[in-house]
């Protein structure tokens, strides 16, 4: 399958140019903490109020910060995501990289991977096969949990399938996801995703399975470029950089705020 519809080219973007298409998408956004702006409450955040003898304190795991990147929500932006996709396309066939296929991770991943694979068919000059894995946030599974492989012919044991997501952190979705496909009979080489954090322990699973990451903007040229372009001050930038570093220790320093933000919910909830 070689015929393409979707909107192509051969040219390369430089990385300030992609960080600009991230960024003018307004999905990426900073709050000003020390000037009395709120942090972001994360999905994962398990921490709740109790009364203390000078008013409430926090308990449980809080998972708030100053930053939030929405990657995933590109695909409505048709112009910033087709772009995106093309030139990670493009950063797959210049790693010279040949991929029997693409493997989506639910849920960021699914639709990048597909519309990733419609490039990679059409710059491969034949089929790229997908399919996408399930349930990769806790530990990598089984054949079962990779949907669209039983009962097509097509996809063989021993295909090398990518693994895509829109970002990616930690990698431990990334690293199970790898480690599904290799148990499932199927190679995984390399993972591909548009927003890599650059998380160093990250890289040390990738590398302790032997897989190899392919991004398109690493988080650290995103908040440089920005930084350059005056997007947000440099200390709120700074702030969400201390974050990204250690976020047990950024919370620490800002209970204060991240009181506030539960308090502000539970208003909101009381009415």
């Amino acid at each position: 399958m070689s015929e393409l519809t979707l909107p192509f080219t051969r040219d390369r973007l430089g990385t300030r140019e992609m960080c600009e298409l991230i960024l003018h998408s307004g999905q990426v956004a900073l709050r000003d903490i020390n000037a009395g702006e709120l942090p972001f409450e994360y999905s994962a955040n398990k921490a709740t109020l109790v009364p203390g003898p000078h008013g409430p304190i926090l308990e449980g795991t809080p998972r708030f910060g100053p930053g939030y990147i929405l990657i995933k929500a590109l695909v409505s932006q048709e112009h910033t995501f087709f772009s995106l996709i093309n030139q990670l396309a493009l950063r797959v066939v210049d790693a010279r990289v040949r991929l029997d296929g693409i493997c989506g991770n639910v849920s960021g991943g699914m639709i990048p991977g597909f519309v990733l694979k419609l490039y990679l068919s059409h710059l491969y000059g034949g089929p790229v096969y997908y399919f996408y894995a399930r349930e990769m946030r806790k530990e990598h599974g089984s054949r079962e949990m990779l949907v669209g492989v039983d009962n097509t012919p097509f996809i063989k044991e021993g295909m090398n399938f990518g693994d895509v997501e829109e970002l990616v952190n930690n990698a431990q979705t990334t690293c199970n996801a790898a480690l599904t496909l290799r148990a499932s009979g199927f190679r995984c080489t390399h993972a591909i995703t548009i927003l890599d954090y650059a998380n160093s322990a990250a890289k040390i699973q990738r590398e302790a399975i032997n897989l190899t990451q392919i991004s398109l903007v690493t988080l650290p040229e995103l908040l440089a470029y920005a930084r350059d372009v005056g997007k947000w001050p440099g200390p709120v930038i700074d702030d969400y950089l201390s974050y990204l570093e250690s976020p047990d220790d950024w919370a620490a320093r800002n209970q204060e705020a991240i009181i506030r933000t539960l308090q502000q919910k539970e208003e909101e909830h009381h009415g």
